[in-house]
């Protein structure tokens, strides 16, 4: 009985050896290097091992022990040397692997535990002699209250739940709630002991035998400044790790509180109800509807964010206060979704300058109009880009279907269900629709002469970025103030500006279009529109109001150069077409230049408009001109009286070139003239004249070669006239 006895506390001695090995040995969890205090064991344990295998050899003797059961105990006791000599053969990890390293400190000071009992584990840990360069052990017993804390001795004493983040994180309550057997990380900001920063620190936790062995290392973390994603993502993780580690009520009660928000960034909790029940910086939104906000613009921002979030994290971009600045800023947020609840921060920043990089503007206006199509779907985005409110200055959004038909403008619904495709091309010429069409999911730019809304629908310049997005096609652009269509492609612009008076006329009525026509306010420069009804009488120039409403016989209007253009004016069609002339443009002292005029016919009217080649030669025919300077005098006396062209011809900027007009009575007296000397017997001029023009040859007084070819009219006491000298007779 005796010898069954010590064969029994044999047998315990061996398990007790053989336990005392596997909980340092690989293979047992956590599977973790050991180090170098456990190797200073091994012979210990090898000597125990030699006499136990004696020991076993005499109670054979004494007590005739089976075999079987013999060589079962040997075969333990070979499992647990050779173990041990794989144990002898692991490397102690570096600290450059900070992981390894920590678990591996963990190890030690449970292994320790095992080795020399509680107390003399916890005098051990709380001695500098424990620490390990910015390693150091914290221990926590059953009832969650440190014991041990190897770089703060008041520490030992303390409830876990008491100690608090430099944020008020409760970190102890967290750590003390993470910690398993199997061991657990945890991320969290404490103060370096070694530097006094706050700092990053992530923390090995382990339960063993009812304590929690707990060691960590630190680092700067990511950037807030370099890194805005990773910290935002740093921020929102340590959210769901205090929900998942204390629940639902520790994770409002902190994330309400100031001391959680971090300047910009802080953390917003929506609940499975819809609900904002944590937002420390904006207290006034806890308890209203997650769905119910909206940017400035009316951006639905608060259901975009409920449908992107995910178990993985989304990112959603949209517009918000800011409050660490009081203003409204572009908001990069992570959102992640765990048991129903939404976690989620953020930071900000002014974006792209509209001024400066409009092209990465826009880019960005248009990515929050594609998630929002893919967070809420195709009628939603429609819907919302076809208020105004979507727009955002000359930033708006269009949408295309598939096809090209166009779903969503907010400035010009008129063109809704229509479609782009041959269609859209702009004043320039250029198919614009085909290279939209051609846009994928990637993006790319068109540009192209399109109106600005914000610019009293000028023609300038757009760039538009378009992006495919599942069956729809969505546009945004920005226009190039310092595209000048007038100077670009001065066509293009004449042939706006018919246009322009033809939609006019069918907006507002005949009236009111030509008493605008008529109007100063038509006067663009040299650019006006004039129209003429279908005999060619002039209906509206506000360029030349004296010729409105004047009889035009056939080939009165004949320029400079002796074309008579008129009959290319009365051939226009609906199609509209070209006719090149020489006429004076009011932009430049009412000078005679090349004029290129676009006429389009539209009911009963024809519309004209067109623009000035100031540095083209004109080959003038001088009776031609003379004729044209004449009339228009003529012109200018029957619709505004005598005094007022007498008033006009006696300024010297009423001059085209060499050719004056010069205003006279009966007897050859002078009432205007610009010219010092006329070199002719003006008596003479003023008896050839009669009511429908007359030429007359009159040689010079001044002794000058040549004759002078003079025109005169008549009207009431006066006589109008202009003249040439002719030096080849």
């Amino acid at each position: 009985m005796r010898n069954r006895a010590r064969l029994a506390a044999l047998a315990a001695a061996a398990l007790a050896a053989a336990l005392i090995v596997l909980l340092i040995l690989p293979g047992n969890a956590p599977t973790i290097a050991q180090p170098p205090d456990v190797y200073d064991r091994l012979d210990d344990v090898e000597d125990g091992l030699a006499r136990v295998r004696a020991d076993v050899g005499g109670v054979r003797s004494e007590v005739g022990l089976a075999r079987g059961d013999l060589r079962e105990l040997r075969g333990d006791i070979a499992v647990l040397s050779e173990r041990m000599g794989r144990l002898a053969n692991v490397a102690q990890p570096s600290p450059a692997d900070a992981a390894a390293y920590t678990q591996t400190y963990v190890e030690r000071a449970i292994a320790r535990y095992q080795r020399d009992g509680r107390d003399a584990t916890i005098e051990y840990y709380n001695s500098p002699e424990s620490l390990d360069g910015q390693w150091y052990l914290f221990m926590v017993d059953e009832d969650d209250v440190f014991v041990a804390h190897g770089a703060n001795r008041s520490r030992p004493g303390t409830p876990a739940a008491e100690v608090l983040g430099p944020d008020g994180y409760p970190v102890g309550g967290v750590l003390a709630a993470l910690a398993t057997p199997d061991g657990a990380w945890m991320d969290y900001l404490h103060v370096n002991p070694g530097s006094g920063a706050t700092q990053f620190k992530r923390s090995w936790l382990v339960r063993h035998d009812g304590m929690l062995f707990g060691a960590g290392w630190y680092s700067d973390g990511p950037s807030p400044q370099s890194q805005p994603g990773a910290y935002t993502q740093a921020v929102v993780q340590r959210a769901i790790q205090l929900y998942n580690a204390l629940g639902r009520n520790a994770l409002l009660e902190h994330y309400n509180s100031p001391e959680s928000i971090d300047g910009q960034w802080y953390v917003y909790v929506i609940d499975p109800n819809d609900r904002i029940v944590a937002h420390a910086a904006n207290p006034a939104l806890r308890g209203t509807r997650a769905s119910e906000i909206r940017d400035a613009n009316g951006y639905p921002s608060g259901r975009v964010i409920e449908a992107l979030a995910t178990a993985q994290g989304a990112w959603v971009d949209y517009s918000f206060a800011n409050p660490a600045t009081d203003s409204t800023q572009l908001k990069h947020g992570w959102v992640v979704s765990r048991n129903g609840m939404i976690f989620g921060s953020g930071w900000y920043e002014d974006g792209p300058s509209r001024i400066h990089e409009p092209g990465l503007y826009t880019q960005s206006f248009l990515k929050r109009a594609v998630q929002l199509h893919r967070a809420l779907g195709r009628e939603t985005a429609i819907d919302y880009y076809n208020n105004p409110d979507s727009a955002d200055g000359e930033w708006y959004v269009f949408i295309h279907d598939a096809d090209g038909t166009r779903v969503a403008n907010p400035f010009v619904p008129e063109r809704l269900g229509t479609n782009i495709r041959d269609t859209a091309i702009d004043v320039t010429g250029r198919d614009y629709g085909a290279e939209m069409l051609a846009a994928d999911e990637n993006g790319a730019w068109v540009s192209y002469v399109f109106v600005n809304p914000s610019q009293d629908y000028r023609y300038q310049q757009k760039h538009s970025w378009m992006v495919r997005s599942g069956d729809l096609l969505f546009g945004s652009g920005w226009y190039d103030r310092n595209y000048d269509l007038k100077t670009a492609d001065p066509a293009a612009y004449a042939r706006v500006l018919v246009q322009d008076a033809i939609e006019r006329y069918q907006d507002d009525g005949r009236d009111a279009a030509l008493a605008y026509y008529n109007s100063a306010a038509a006067l663009d420069g040299p650019w006006y529109v004039f129209v003429l009804d279908s005999d060619g009488v002039t209906l509206a120039n506000p360029a030349a109001p004296e010729q409105v409403g004047v009889p035009r016989p056939p080939g009165s209007r004949v320029d400079a150069t002796g074309r008579d253009y008129g009959p290319d004016f009365l051939a226009a069609t609906a199609a509209g077409g070209w006719v090149d002339y020489v006429f004076r443009n009011p932009d430049a002292d009412y000078q005679y230049q090349q004029k290129h005029t676009w006429i389009q016919r539209h009911d009963d009217l024809l519309f004209a408009s067109g623009w000035y080649e100031t540095d083209a030669e004109v080959q003038f025919d001088p009776d031609a001109f003379t004729r044209v300077v004449v009339e228009a005098a003529v012109q200018r006396y029957d619709a505004f009286g005598r005094e007022a062209t007498i008033e006009r011809y006696s300024r010297a900027d009423s001059a085209s070139g060499h050719w004056a007009v010069f205003i006279i009575d009966a007897e050859g007296a002078v009432l205007a003239d610009v010219a010092e000397n006329r070199g002719f017997d003006l008596a003479a001029a003023a008896n050839a004249a009669t009511r429908s023009g007359a030429w007359v040859e009159l040689p010079s007084t001044d002794d000058s070669d040549g004759a002078h070819r003079v025109l005169v009219v008549r009207r009431g006491d006066v006589v109008i006239g202009s003249s040439w000298r002719n030096s080849s007779r």
